[in-house]
């Protein structure tokens, strides 16, 4: 099933995927957060967009971590066990 599908006219928004290959996509945003931080002076557009977007990295690392976060607590009901 892909990230976007359709029931009943409304669009709903799926993270099976996000979940499935999430510590995957939290490695790349690591490795992303660390190559924007090296000083490494490499002429090359990936890695200058990378440099100066290092941002994105945290973001999709947060985003990710949220989601797993949010799964957690699902999985429990119990907000006080949660933060246990």
């Amino acid at each position: 099933m892909g990230l976007l599908w359709e029931l009943k006219g409304v669009i709903v928004l799926s993270f099976d995927i996000l979940s499935r290959h999430r510590s995957k996509l939290m490695a790349f945003a690591m490795l992303w957060i660390a190559l924007s931080h090296a000083s490494l002076i490499i002429d090359n557009k990936l890695f200058s967009f990378i440099q100066t977007n290092g941002y994105g990295g945290v973001d999709i690392f947060l985003f990710l971590f949220s989601l797993g976060m949010v799964y957690s607590l699902n999985k429990q009901n119990k907000l006080k066990l949660f933060y246990m």
